[in-house]
């Protein structure tokens, strides 16, 4: 059996285990047969041991569990005035040994509408939580309607989303 841990990308975090087995000729099975050593003599040539190289390629088995994290936004439905700004709070959770930096991301703002996260990027560490306030800012002259937000969270190449609604009156 071989374990080993490594990094997918570049840039620290988060490490994965690999796992291997491979078997090497005479190891775990019938003893090989010993052989007759020739007498060494004046014509006698020494010959150099055998070499042992394995016969089957190592097999590695991804992680079943492999490090994660969880997004969630409150409320779900936001309702704002022109003129005015609300927030939705970001909630991020740590799974399976998860550490990193998760960057935020929002779309699907309208004209004349602003979003912007504090702080952004969160940083996880192993098994804890953390959070982010998006701030929604709207314009006086925004139009208003019923809006779909998508908030993005990628980290440890990782990407989680989730919609809410702006309602702009």
């Amino acid at each position: 059996w071989f374990t080993t841990e490594y990094i997918p990308t570049t840039g620290g975090a988060p490490w994965r285990t690999r796992i291997g087995s491979f078997k090497f000729p005479g190891c775990g099975g019938v003893p090989p047969t010993p052989t007759k050593t020739p007498t060494p003599g004046p014509t006698a040539t020494n010959t150099p041991p055998p070499t042992n190289t394995p016969t089957a390629t190592p097999t590695f088995t991804p992680n079943p569990n492999p490090p994660d994290f969880s997004l969630s936004v409150s409320p779900t439905s936001r309702t704002i005035a022109r003129r005015s700004s609300g927030t939705y709070t970001v909630n991020l959770t740590s799974a399976n040994g998860f550490s990193g930096n998760v960057s935020l991301s929002v779309s699907g703002l309208p004209r004349r509408t602003s979003g912007a996260f504090s702080p952004n990027p969160v940083a996880l560490a192993s098994g804890e939580s953390g959070s982010s306030t998006l701030t929604v800012t709207v314009n006086r002259q925004a139009s208003p309607g019923t809006y779909t937000l998508t908030i993005t969270g990628t980290g440890g190449g990782k990407t989680h989303t989730q919609q809410v609604t702006l309602v702009i009156q």
